[in-house]
């Protein structure tokens, strides 16, 4: 039936079937671009472990530390263990250390890879400021606010942008300051690696902070 009445409008008044055309186009969702995955054995030559292990710390050593997803909880968690490393005193090749600074590589996925990342950008520093930073900060407040406020509401129309991008400000605003991975690079030991999967795929991808050109 409305279709009909529809029909007969536009036979009535031509111009109403363009404003019809205009306003069912403006309902059509843009194609979103996917990934594709990379099929390369390259590797990331310009980034090697064993580089990172000469930048400083005793050679000898080589830790990696993998620290696992669980939302704030496992951040909470690897805090304590970055702290608890940095109490552990250690000497290899007889030179007074500590667990925390003889690191080669931090790696961490979800809610692992905030203090990961957080480290790698303050080192020392963080122990005093990320509690502050995330951990006693109300991250559902945030999250309800992007589904309340209107302002917010440009993921409901948008099919490129997610309620994922406006996390992704507050946990810049929180905690990052606008940082990149060129910063961790300058930032030296450790090396740094946050770590994803592509639902799509369901491949598991690396970022590493990578040299500067």
């Amino acid at each position: 039936m409305i279709f009909i009445k529809a029909a007969a409008l536009i036979r009535k008044w031509p111009a109403f079937g363009v404003v019809a055309v205009l306003l069912l186009a403006g309902c059509g969702s843009l194609a979103v671009p996917m990934n594709e995955p990379l099929h390369s054995t390259a590797g990331n030559t310009e980034y090697r472990l064993l580089d990172v292990n000469r930048q400083g710390g005793a050679e000898s050593a080589l830790v990696l530390i993998a620290l696992s997803g669980g939302g704030k909880r496992s951040a909470a968690f690897a805090f304590g263990v970055l702290r608890g490393m940095r109490d552990i005193h250690v000497q290899p090749e007889g030179t007074d250390s500590t667990l925390l600074k003889e690191i080669d590589l931090l790696s961490g996925v979800s809610g692992g890879s905030f203090p990961a990342a957080y480290y790698g950008l303050y080192g020392d520093n963080a122990f005093n400021a990320f509690p502050e930073a995330f951990l006693y900060q109300n991250i559902d407040a945030y999250i309800w606010g992007t589904f309340l406020l209107p302002w917010n509401w440009d993921w409901l129309f948008n099919p490129l942008v997610g309620t994922n991008d406006r996390m992704t400000q507050i946990y810049d605003r929180l905690m990052f300051h606008g940082a990149t991975f060129a910063d961790l690079y300058r930032r030296g030991r450790p090396q740094i690696s946050i770590n994803a999967t592509d639902i799509n795929f369901g491949t598991r991808s690396a970022f590493c902070r990578r040299p500067l050109t």
